[in-house]
């Protein structure tokens, strides 16, 4: 008889399996006798129920208070310490029908008066003022009459609306283009000066 060493390793493999198998049919059996019986237990809420409260067919409402003026404190006068007795108005020396004086003009912001000039100021580099969106849904037209100040070099130093017929949008496109214009200088003779121009900014749907 010639027992090989392959017959060997199946021979135990296969006694392993089978007390493996016997093992856990056994576990299963006791877990199955010794597990009690499973019982539902009725659902039970954390919360307290509402109790009933029984409302009075009848509620009596308190009158409102009334409207009764609350008392002020009696004003307190206090002397001024560095004020003295010949220290007054004087009425009769007030002349109330005297007109009143005129407001000095306004100076300019200290960058030159402008001036008369022979020769006007022309556009050498324009940007047209871009339609709004909304206005142009709208249909929104108009035309807005915009003043340039423009100093000796050409610049636009500040854009102001002379009159508009058109919507506040229109308004501040026509501005907001208008501080990006350059021009040639006005001339007084044959020296440049700061002068001012007006012109229209017309917005019309095509």
């Amino acid at each position: 008889m010639v027992v090989t060493v392959q017959g060997r390793i199946r021979s135990r493999s296969a006694r392993r399996v089978g007390g493996s198998l016997l093992s856990s049919i056994l576990l299963l059996a006791l877990a199955f006798l010794f597990t009690p019986a499973f019982a539902p237990q009725p659902y039970q809420l954390d919360e307290a129920l509402p109790q009933l409260v029984d409302i009075p067919d009848e509620i009596e409402i308190p009158p409102p208070p009334k409207d009764e003026p609350m008392p002020r404190p009696d004003p307190v006068w206090v002397e001024d310490p560095n004020a003295s007795d010949d220290a007054s108005i004087d009425d009769d020396k007030f002349d109330f029908d005297k007109p009143v004086p005129p407001e000095p003009p306004e100076q300019d912001d200290k960058r030159g008066a402008f001036v008369g000039y022979e020769e006007a100021p022309v556009p050498v580099f324009q940007v047209m003022p871009r339609y709004p969106e909304l206005a142009r849904d709208a249909g929104l037209t108009g035309v807005v009459h915009v003043r340039f100040d423009v100093d000796e070099r050409g610049r636009v130093i500040r854009v102001t609306i002379v009159s508009s017929t058109a919507a506040h949008s229109l308004e501040e496109a026509a501005l907001t283009a208008a501080r990006k214009w350059r021009f040639r200088a006005g001339r007084q003779g044959t020296h440049p000066v700061r002068t001012s121009i007006t012109l229209p900014f017309e917005f019309v749907l095509r």
